[in-house]
């Protein structure tokens, strides 16, 4: 028991620590429709997709499975609704997804109905099956024919069906290739489309791997313009498959399946992507999502995963694939947050695996799913093939403009740590710059203040100055003497270490380049201020404000002291705040140790009452504060 709170405990702390920058937090709440329940023992509804165009009209669209194979699919059923999605007309065949024979060879048709937004579009994106004799699956090309291909579907959202069938070419090779899971619009219309491909058997790496591909309309047609770079990892044993696709602050996110856990990846233009990592928690344990989809909610300013996943008391699932649940993702620090977990679909018995999620509004997010009637018997805990249509809405916080990057010098691990409850209190994140021996007592508190998503910076093995230095002794005899004791000696203990802070702020454009190599940012220090605060305020001062647009990809940023010594200090820090704010800048502030509201006051301190009240300014003002890791998160 006392485990187990401890466990429930640190969870907690470290849901605290997680911190979305691109909103305050958010309020989510959801209903639930069961449409066309019901199923006949033989065949049942599976894999639906919902589209809107937001002025009432709403196509719903499911695929029909023999229940007595294994991925055996024939034809597709739309139903309409007029009244935004509160009713729905019977659901009709569709003649256009009527199976095809060659001798004996059938081949079905499959597609997700889409609405876009931009060209004020419907139409659909699919694949096509070839099965040897009825219902055997093929999974690879038979004299040069692929076994699954893509399909393109022209949409008539007045009759509610789809009118014509189309295969999409693409520029590259496959057996069996799908346009699966989410897309997204850019501002031109061109739609950011992900596959999933699985080569030749014959291959060298056969493996599935995901690719995202750029198409255009051209009239009633859609067009692959260009693919991006293949993703893949054979460390999984089919591969990776089964891509959506997500864009939060200029980044873009790919969510994946693996028969063993689910991935997720970034990158920076939506074409070449990071190597994938599973998903976890914020206490860092896995989701335990594993062989099956995950999707994005994706209102303005967050993202939201939802997923199926083990550990739900639904051991008698197939492949725990119910219920579906959703949380919070946190950019910054890569996890789900597991205090934002909620059921988005119930479970019945069914598994709810297969599933489709559209963005309805910038506060309203869709999911279609159907309840997969195998294996048989799985009603028995009250699944009856019902489609259910989950509504999300989102009141997301008023974004935040600007940021505060507080940094901290030195050693004072003691103290550090004792203010870590007024950082979690507020949320907000720092950067701590260690000089001296990385040893395993200073391994250990920096590991807790990167756990609570601070970052970690170093100061110097001797805390020299940086352009004296290396005059003395070059740069490969200053990097020597200072920078490499500290950096291996981080490297073994697993503590990756991104950031430089200078000693004294002494730095040259020699001591920039030698440092570059080894540190994506540098802090250094200016305006050191005399005489009364607001006659010379901090605000005044261009260098201590980079642009949000440029935080990023900016590698030195210019600090002042806070003045927690002088009259006036928080009125002056406020006006600085102000301006990072109505500017949408980066301000950088340092300090040293963190002492007790009662310690003798020093100019290079503040104490945890000072702390709290920037803090607290900065929460009023709206501003994240944020450590310099994070500061790669953020896109403007």
């Amino acid at each position: 028991m006392k485990h187990m709170f401890l466990k429930v405990f640190a969870c907690a702390l470290a849901a605290l620590a997680c911190m979305d920058l691109s909103a305050v937090p958010d309020e989510v709440s959801y209903s639930r429709q069961r449409l066309f329940s019901g199923f006949d023992g033989k065949t049942c509804k599976i894999q639906p997709s919902i589209a809107t165009d937001g002025s009432g009209t709403v196509l719903l669209a499911w695929q029909n499975l023999l229940l007595t194979g294994s991925d055996v699919f024939y034809g597709e059923s739309m139903a309409k609704s007029t009244d935004g999605g509160k009713t729905f007309a019977p659901g009709v065949d569709q003649k256009i997804f009527a199976d095809t024979w060659e001798e004996k060879i059938r081949t079905t048709y499959y597609g997700t109905v889409n609405y876009s937004k931009r060209s004020r579009r419907w139409y659909g994106l699919g694949a096509a099956q070839r099965y040897v004799n009825d219902k055997v699956p093929m999974l690879k090309s038979v004299d040069g024919r692929p076994a699954t291909f893509p399909m393109y579907y022209t949409v008539d959202p007045e009759k509610g069906e789809f009118t014509s069938r189309h295969e999409l070419q693409v520029p590259f090779e496959y057996a069996r290739t799908l346009p699966f899971g989410q897309k997204l619009e850019c501002e031109n219309g061109d739609l950011l489309v992900p596959f999933y491909v699985i080569p030749q058997k014959n291959d060298a790496n056969h493996k599935s791997y995901c690719v995202v591909t750029r198409c255009r309309f051209e009239g009633d047609m859609l067009k692959v313009l260009s693919a991006g770079t293949p993703l893949a990892d054979d460390t999984y044993p089919r591969g990776i498959g089964e891509p959506s696709l997500a864009k939060l602050n200029g980044k873009y996110y790919l969510t994946l399946r693996t028969d063993v856990q689910g991935l997720w990846s970034e990158s920076d233009d939506g074409v070449t992507f990071s190597k994938p990592r599973p998903w976890r928690w914020d206490d860092g344990s896995l989701l335990e999502n594993y062989n099956t989809q995950q999707h994005w909610l994706r209102p303005d300013g967050a993202l939201y995963l939802a997923y199926t996943r083990r550990g739900a008391h639904n051991d008698h699932v197939f492949r725990h694939r119910a219920p579906i649940f959703m949380a919070k993702f946190d950019p910054a620090r890569g996890c789900l947050v597991r205090a934002t977990e909620k059921v988005l679909v119930p479970e019945l018995g069914a598994r709810l695996g297969n599933f489709n999620v559209i963005d309805v509004a910038p506060d309203e997010s869709w999911l279609i799913t159907a309840e997969w009637m195998q294996p048989l018997g799985c009603e028995k805990y009250g699944s009856d093939n019902s489609l259910w249509l989950a509504r999300v809405k989102f009141k997301v916080g008023k974004p935040s403009r600007g940021a505060l990057c507080l940094t901290f010098d030195d050693r004072h691990f003691a103290n550090w740590q004792r203010a870590r409850a007024v950082f979690k209190k507020h949320g907000a994140h720092a950067t701590f710059f260690v000089y001296g021996a990385i040893d395993a007592s200073a391994a250990a508190a920096m590991r807790t203040l990167r756990a609570d998503g601070h970052s970690l910076g170093l100061h110097g093995f001797t805390h020299a100055r940086a352009a004296s230095l290396l005059g003395k002794l070059g740069a490969e005899g200053y990097r020597a003497a200072e920078i490499a004791p500290q950096l291996n000696a981080a490297h073994a203990q697993g503590l990756a270490v991104r950031n430089w802070g200078y000693p004294m702020s002494q730095r040259n454009a020699e001591t920039d380049a030698v440092l570059g190599r080894d540190f994506a940012r540098m802090r250094t220090g200016c305006c050191w201020r005399k005489g009364k605060l607001l006659d010379d305020p901090m605000k005044a001062h261009d260098e201590l404000f980079v642009p949000m647009a440029e935080a990023h990809r900016h590698t030195l940023f210019f600090g002042t002291p806070v003045p927690s010594c002088a009259e006036g200090w928080l009125e002056d820090v406020t006006g600085a705040l102000e301006r990072a704010r109505d500017r949408d800048e980066v301000l950088v502030l340092y300090a040293h140790d963190i002492t007790a509201d009662d310690a003798k006051k020093d100019p290079h301190n503040v104490t945890s009452g000072q702390l709290d009240a920037i803090l607290t300014r900065a929460a009023e003002l709206n501003i994240p504060v944020v450590g310099f890791d994070e500061l790669d998160s953020i896109r403007r």
